[in-house]
């Protein structure tokens, strides 16, 4: 379990992470900001490594961000980042053995608080998107072009003959994990939709 000290040294990497990468913003965003986008940097930079790897991609989705950092208008459909191991658009060489699709929800805390973690509302959040993709019907992109775009990657990645690998990640600042009573909800999604939720 963390402790305030991991919660403090976590923010003070995610506002760091967000100057160095964003120096033109860092002026127009708040402390809390620069540490809530940075955190989204922070995990993605740890989980995926996108810039090992040219068949990768890796995209923010969250509404918020999007608003904010690129004046988009989108509806993350509860995830907010998408990192894929080949991209069907960009890569022009087949993919390897097995395709990584790891989803991210993020949950940036502003202050500390022992023994908090996730619930159950971030995985029902994330239903959305998830069953967007289970209907396997791709989506129309001119409506929540961001989103719609990279659901359909997903769909056409899982109807390809190669292997995937589909993983949702609940990522906080925060020190604790689920609670005992959410082990069945995860079953039940780990079951349906064939995902690992870490």
């Amino acid at each position: 379990m963390a402790n305030v000290n991991d919660f403090k040294i976590v923010a003070l990497k995610s506002k760091k992470i967000f100057e160095y990468t964003f120096p033109e913003k860092a002026g127009s965003f708040s402390d809390i900001a620069k540490e809530r986008f940075g955190f989204y940097h922070l995990i993605l930079e740890n989980f995926t490594r996108p810039h090992e790897d040219s068949q990768a991609s890796c995209t923010i989705i969250d509404t918020d961000y999007c608003k904010k950092m690129h004046n988009v208008d989108t509806d993350d459909l509860g995830i907010d980042a998408v990192y894929l191991s080949y991209d069907p658009e960009d890569s022009e060489s087949e993919p390897s053995e097995t395709i990584e699709i790891k989803l991210f929800n993020f949950k940036y805390r502003e202050t500390f608080k022992p023994g908090s973690g996730s619930g159950d509302s971030e995985l029902s959040r994330s239903m959305k998107f998830l069953e967007f993709i289970s209907q396997g019907t791709l989506l129309d992109t001119s409506i929540n072009e961001l989103v719609h775009k990279t659901i359909n990657k997903i769909i056409k990645l899982l109807e390809s003959k190669t292997l995937c690998n589909f993983t949702l990640y609940v990522v906080s600042n925060e020190g604790g994990g689920f609670p005992e009573q959410s082990s069945e909800y995860i079953k039940a999604l780990r079951r349906n939709y064939e995902l690992e939720i870490v």
